[in-house]
């Protein structure tokens, strides 16, 4: 007594349980995880461009600001204010330098060495002394950290760069940079 299956019927069953679940999962993924992070990125308005980037043990938000803002006291407020839709994952915010030039970029391969070796080695107090002691003329150098990042901004009167190096993660931290500056010099 075997019973004929319809297939028809159990296509169609199956093609709505689909839509049903993966339409679900992209509402949700829509309204309750993407839209309160980027309402939360768009709220500060010294933001002019952003990515965010959901991976699976971290959320990775790229921003880039208005020439002038203080990087150190943004990233603290917004990293305060993700940390709450991160769900558990780690925040990781990275800057997008669109605005270095040839000069910068230049100065900033030399004095890479220097700062991954301190950054390897847990020695940040050194990367203020060291990058003073290879300023150029026409080059401004500014560091900072707070318990998450060193922040250097460089500047050279026509444009700027500016790193935020993390304090914990990959022991090589400043190299992500490196690639960048290489390109740039081609």
């Amino acid at each position: 007594m075997t019973k004929k299956v319809r297939i028809a019927p159990t296509i169609l069953i199956m093609i709505v349980t689909g839509a049903v679940l993966f339409g679900g999962w992209a509402l949700y993924q829509t309204n309750f995880v993407k839209q309160p992070v980027e309402q939360i990125v768009q709220k500060h308005a010294e933001i002019t461009q952003y990515h965010v980037d959901w991976q699976t043990d971290a959320m990775k938000v790229q921003i880039q600001t208005k020439p002038g803002v203080d990087v150190r006291e943004l990233v603290q407020q917004l990293n305060g204010d993700l940390e709450k839709q991160a769900k558990g994952k780690k925040v990781v915010i990275e800057y997008m330098n669109d605005h270095s030039t040839p000069k910068i970029d230049k100065w900033w391969s030399q004095a890479l060495f220097d700062v991954a070796e301190a950054m390897v080695h847990q020695k940040y107090s050194q990367i203020p002394s060291r990058l003073q002691q290879l300023q150029q003329p026409g080059i401004e150098v500014q560091t900072e950290m707070d318990n998450q990042y060193v922040y250097i901004t460089v500047k050279d009167g026509q444009g700027s760069k500016t790193l935020l190096l993390p304090l914990e993660g990959t022991r090589m931290g400043v190299w992500p940079y490196e690639k960048s500056t290489i390109d740039a010099m081609a």
